[in-house]
């Protein structure tokens, strides 16, 4: 009997050191560099990555969407659409493919408070329509 259990113990030993001893892989190391600078007084909100490398970005103080290069050198923001009908934008959600949730609404005078019944979501396509577009916009009712 004691043979028996010999070789299920040695095997269950060796399984139980193997990951301790194995040699792991470094993490990556990344470099944190300033890509660019927005000019003036910018609030930067939110940014997603494109299938194509560029970012889309929103700012606070601003309805005007941005793409940037950022192999570009120098990296510089283009505007790509500019949203009616608020002063700042907040959100950015991918949606399907080359479309892009983007919520936007009126700030009131005291910061970080925005008027009710002023927010709105946006489909925008930054990649796929040339020039790309605002293909939709959707009110969200006020709730009291």
């Amino acid at each position: 009997m004691r043979l028996q259990l010999l070789p299920v113990l040695t095997t269950g030993l060796s399984l139980s050191f193997a990951g301790p001893l194995t040699t792991r892989q470094p993490s990556p190391r990344y470099e944190v560099a300033e890509l660019l600078r927005f000019p003036g007084n910018t609030h930067l909100e939110n940014h997603k990555i494109l299938p194509n490398g560029h970012l889309l970005i929103g700012a606070l103080n601003s309805t005007t969407v941005y793409t940037v290069d950022p192999l570009a050198t120098p990296p510089t923001p283009s505007p790509i659409v500019t949203i009616p009908g608020g002063t700042s934008l907040f959100g950015i959600t991918p949606v399907n493919n080359d479309l892009y949730a983007i919520v936007s609404g009126n700030a009131s005078s005291q910061p970080h408070h925005y008027n009710a019944g002023s927010f709105q979501v946006h489909i925008v396509s930054p990649c796929s329509s040339s020039p790309p577009a605002l293909i939709k916009t959707i009110p969200v009712p006020r709730v009291d």
